[in-house]
């Protein structure tokens, strides 16, 4: 019975002792740590000096544009390493982020290799860029508006007297292409004498053609007009299609291309009433 009791001790303390040293693998593990070394190499005449920025996950350090930095006592796993403040004249070769695996006590490693160009350089690629389609800033959406003087009458040869008034117009669009912008837009004339008020336009949707690779366009566009002729407490109005054909010139006056003055041109046929049109010329804001 002795024996018995005795080895049913042994073996409850050799259960124990496994137990025991199992418990603290497991916690060895939970707390395993290693660490994760990071280098930079810069190459080209216009390279940062004030360096960049590393990520590992959510944990940034500032490293030299050739330099090295070590992240400690980092969890074993698997994580992505990203070089961020990259300057516009540098690109990073190969992938950035990249993946880095740390092991327990272990020091992983991630090499990034940027490349950088004067920055003069850099500098005049852009207006480079633009001088291919003219001295203004042709991307993305748009928009424009501009005010003179216009002259309305009718085609017909019953309809001899043309009057003289203010006119305006506003358009806003995209850019497919740096030689086609397309836009809806507003053109009208309004004109006021002795107590009358004879007031038109078109809403149209129109396109804009840069044919070369300046500044000048042609615009072509369809859709609604209409007249208002009022006398007193009297009005008629009267609609129709309306067209436009006219023509301008964005001439830029801000170095990054993104504001133009411009000249233009208008002539808006209608099918209102006896063949009503009336032509534009002015002088518009273009925002690129």
């Amino acid at each position: 019975m002795r024996r018995y009791t005795t080895c049913v001790l042994a073996v409850a303390g050799l259960l124990l002792t496994a137990t025991s040293i199992a418990a603290q693998v497991r916690d060895a593990d939970r707390g395993a740590t290693g660490s994760l070394q990071v280098f930079v190499a810069t190459s080209g005449p216009g390279f940062d000096r004030d360096g960049y920025v590393v990520a590992l996950d959510d944990e940034k350090q500032s490293i030299s544009a050739n330099g090295s930095v070590v992240f400690t006592a980092v969890a074993a796993g698997s994580y992505t390493v990203t070089l961020l403040d990259v300057a516009e004249n540098c690109a990073v070769l190969g992938s950035n982020p990249r993946a880095a695996a740390i092991a327990q006590n272990g020091v992983g490693e991630v090499r990034f290799e940027v490349q950088c160009e004067s920055a003069g350089a850099a500098a005049q690629a852009q207006p480079a860029v633009r001088s291919q389609r003219g001295g203004n800033n042709r991307v993305g959406l748009w928009g424009g508006f501009g005010f003179g003087v216009g002259n309305v009458g009718c085609l017909e040869s019953a309809c001899s007297n043309r009057l003289w008034g203010l006119s305006g117009n506003a358009r806003l669009g995209g850019t497919p292409s740096p030689s086609v912008r397309l836009a809806g837009g507003t053109n009208g004339f309004v004109r006021w004498k002795d107590g009358d008020t004879f007031s038109g336009g078109a809403v149209t949707f129109q396109v804009l053609v840069f044919p070369g690779a300046g500044d000048f366009f042609l615009i072509f566009g369809g859709g609604f007009a209409y007249f208002v002729e009022t006398t007193g407490s009297f009005s008629v109005t009267e609609t129709g299609a309306g067209f436009l054909i006219g023509l301008g010139y964005d001439a830029s006056v801000s170095k990054s291309g993104n504001l133009a003055i411009t000249p233009f041109i208008n002539w808006v046929p209608t099918t209102v009433s006896a063949t009503i049109d009336f032509v534009q010329v002015g002088l518009g804001l273009t925002i690129n």
